[in-house]
This record gives C-alpha cells, sequence and structure tokens, in this order.
C-alpha cells in the first residue's frame, strides 16, 4: 500500500506528480517500467528529443541496432540500455496533438531502476575524460558486430557534455523531482 507522499507546489503529492509524469510520458512514446506489473507494451513509435548540459551513466551497453518496439517506419536505431543516469537540465520535447509536450529537469534528474532502453537515431555528445571535455562524438545506427561480442561493451560510469539525441522510444522509470515541469508548447 504507497504511502503518502509530502505534499509539492499548487497541493499536488509527489504520487500524484509522479503519475502525472508517467501518463505524460506514455502518451508521447515513451514508456515506463514499475517493478510490480509487467511492462506495458509500447504505443506507435514516434520521434522525439532529448538533452542534457551534463549526463552521467552507470552501466551503460550497447545491444545493437534495429527498429524500436512498435516503430510502424521499422527504422533503424542503436539500442543501448544503463542500469542508471543522473542528468543535470534534462529536457525532452515530443510533438503532441496540441502542440509540442516539453517535459524539463534543470536541478539533477535521477533515471533509475531497471535497465532503461534507449532507441536512438542519433546522438551528439562530448564524453568526459577525468573530468576534462573531449571531442564532440556522434552516434547512429550503423552495423555493428554481432550483440555476443558487444556484450562485453558495458562501460561501468561515462559522462557526456552537450548531449543531444533524437529518439523513438525510452524505456525506464523516471525519478521526478519537485523542479521537473511539464508545458505544452504551441506549434510553430
Amino acid at each position: 500500500m504507497p504511502t503518502s507522499s509530502p505534499d509539492v507546489a499548487h497541493g499536488w503529492t509527489a504520487t500524484r506528480l509522479r503519475v502525472a509524469v508517467c501518463v505524460l510520458l506514455l502518451a508521447i512514446g515513451l514508456q515506463t517500467d514499475t517493478a510490480d506489473a509487467a511492462a506495458p507494451a509500447p504505443g506507435p513509435a514516434g520521434e522525439f528529443t532529448l538533452s542534457a548540459a551534463e549526463i552521467t551513466i552507470d552501466g551503460l551497453r550497447i545491444e545493437g541496432t534495429g527498429p524500436a518496439p512498435g516503430d510502424p517506419r521499422q527504422r533503424a536505431t542503436l539500442r543501448l540500455s544503463a542500469l542508471q543516469a543522473v542528468a543535470r537540465q534534462l529536457a525532452v520535447q515530443a510533438p503532441a496533438p496540441a502542440g509540442l509536450l516539453a517535459i524539463t529537469c534543470p536541478a539533477d534528474c535521477l533515471v533509475a531502476g531497471r535497465p532503461a532502453r534507449l532507441y536512438v537515431l542519433e546522438l551528439t555528445a562530448t564524453p568526459v575524460v577525468a573530468g576534462i571535455p573531449t571531442v564532440p562524438i556522434t552516434l547512429r545506427p550503423t552495423p555493428l558486430p554481432p550483440p555476443d561480442i558487444l556484450g562485453i561493451l558495458q562501460l561501468p560510469r561515462l559522462t557526456f557534455r552537450d548531449l543531444r539525441a533524437r529518439l523513438t522510444l525510452v524505456t525506464s522509470d523516471l525519478v521526478a523531482t519537485p523542479a521537473t515541469r511539464i508545458a505544452l508548447l504551441p506549434r510553430g
């Protein structure tokens, strides 16, 4: 049985805020998994953008290439998974029937839970090594070695700056903070 959550702005409880974020994520083609239930079937895959000023990813793994589940266009994606990530200035934007849905988390935002799965069309970021930014890289779904070989390429911790990604689907648990903002922006 859920316990009561402390109040956040405008009479919303933290639990209600998390449920609202999950509903909105499902509406735009993102999918959340929960530990208590089987993952819902993904809806039709659209395309959305994700950006972060900085993101630290634990347990990043390249799982191969292929279309995202539910993508009627069967576009090639780079399939990645991660155990958890902490992002600073996270922003997600996705087309919605009435405009553009924007989810922003200006402070540190934790994405955790079972391995998050990302279906990436293109990702550009600057890897950070020993606290020093390197050169920007771009990842796309190009032919990769077989998944058996890739399976050994799990990176324990990796930090990127200026991350910009186009994705078709993400499955994860999002731990929203009171600073998380959800807005519907007009088209155009």
